[in-house]
């Protein structure tokens, strides 16, 4: 198969930067590298079109470079920037000044592990009659377009707290196993909610998450010498809790796997990770033909719609016709399938986070939002290295959660991820000695 030098240039120049940043920082777990590498892959992958995958054209895959290439400039300015934007001085100091307002922590999670509970309860006749994880998997999905799903008040408390707050557990039970008092109840409520979610959705990627933050903290400690002492000692100390938690989530993994997919594993993960430039391609085009332009409401919808949905509820104030076609045109992107090969292979979703930035300004929104997006990371990832404390690190790991899920779209775009993000900032943590 002949493969176009043209786009294979911006193949390169993404590998490039990718590689050059690892250099730069020794390790790869830093959001240039990671976020250059991941789309390094796509473009490549997307470039061979194998399994009859439909390519896109030239432009979209310069499009693409040059939001990678803005990311770049705006992770390199801020990260080696020796001025601070920080306004908070306490925030600045070295050490572990912060601390998990832990009542906090338990009640929401009795909450939400409550509410996961009830919602396996509602689809255990499902699992249980032998059609599986996809079957609970479709409906999971069919209740997440549904917005009025259970009535207005329950919708309401999963929209605004259950899955922010499963969001959230997730990197702030990482982080508080390497840098906070390890607490067994914080522990506790998050692996429940991650089996709870995985038994009542049928997704997996919640234990993924798991696992990704606590590489990442693992890679934010002082010295590798520390790194390895630290770990040795706590799986030692808790070899036989370990045992029993990494079989319970490898049977989990496992059934989950089985029963989701029915095609080839290695066709389905190739177009997981090929088909964002011609989806992006196809979608881009019907943000033109809609001649809409979101001006930072589609990229950042995950911090705008839960204060618009409590004002359509509570004051009866309705969306604005401007956030409601952006808003439709998101959804879309979802519910709408397209044929992504010549074997008539039919996908949803998966436009990348590039196509958030062209909704919001076209080719101007991605320049403008991978610059702000990677000011963004290199700011967290050098607080985190420089003034590494537990809040910096849990904020750190969460950004870095969005580049890991980059090619699937815009995290912020979320409303679960945007006031989980929120949640961290302003909620979970307190100064220590401070109520």
């Amino acid at each position: 198969m002949a493969l176009d030098a043209t786009k294979l240039i911006t193949v390169i120049i993404c590998f490039i930067l990718c590689i050059a940043t690892k250099k730069y920082t020794k390790t790869w777990l830093n959001p240039l590298s990671m976020f250059s590498g991941i789309w390094s892959i796509i473009l490549f992958l997307s470039t061979l079109g194998l399994h009859g995958l439909k390519t896109a054209s030239c432009n979209t895959y310069y499009v693409i470079c040059a939001g990678v290439t803005c990311f770049a400039v705006g992770y390199l300015l801020t990260y080696k920037s020796r001025y601070s934007f920080t306004f908070n001085k306490s925030y600045k100091h070295a050490g572990n000044e912060y601390v998990l307002r832990y009542q906090v922590i338990y009640i929401l999670g009795i909450i939400c592990i409550i509410y996961f509970a009830i919602k396996f309860l509602s689809v255990a006749s499902i699992f249980f009659s032998g059609n599986g994880l996809a079957a609970i998997r479709v409906m999971a999905q069919s209740e997440e377009a549904a917005t009025t799903g259970g009535g207005k008040f329950l919708n309401a408390v999963r929209i605004l707290l259950v899955m922010p707050y499963a969001y959230a557990i997730i990197p702030i039970t990482a982080m508080e196993i390497w840098f906070g008092r390890k607490d067994k109840k914080v522990l506790l409520i998050c692996l429940s909610i991650i089996a709870l979610r995985v038994l009542s959705e049928g997704g997996r990627i919640s234990v993924v998450y798991f696992g990704l933050h606590l590489l990442i903290g693992f890679s934010l400690l002082d010295s590798y010498a520390m790194r390895i002492h630290d770990l040795s000692k706590r799986i030692r100390k808790n070899r036989k809790k370990l045992r029993i938690g990494v079989l319970v989530l490898v049977v989990i993994v496992l059934l989950a796997s089985m029963s989701r997919t029915m095609s080839s594993l290695s066709t389905v993960t190739y177009y997981y990770f090929s088909m964002q430039p011609y989806m992006q391609e196809i979608w881009s085009k019907a943000v033109d033909e809609a001649h809409i332009i979101g001006y930072g409401v589609g990229s950042f919808n995950g911090l705008i719609f839960p204060i618009l949905y409590l004002l359509k509820n509570i004051l009866g104030i309705p969306f604005t016709t401007h956030f409601s076609q952006v808003y439709d045109m998101i959804l879309e992107t979802d519910s709408q399938w397209q044929i992504i090969s010549t074997y008539y292979t039919r996908a949803n979703a998966y436009v990348g986070t590039f196509w958030y930035f062209y909704l919001d300004g076209k080719v101007f929104g991605i320049i403008l939002l991978s610059l702000i997006y990677g000011i963004m990371g290199g700011r967290l990832y050098s607080k985190a290295k420089r003034h590494t404390n537990i809040k910096n690190a849990c904020l750190y790991s969460f950004y870095m959660q969005s580049i890991a899920l980059s090619f699937s779209g815009f995290a912020f775009s979320s409303m679960y991820y945007g006031l989980a993000y929120l949640f961290i900032v302003f909620i979970a943590y307190k100064i220590r000695g401070k109520e």
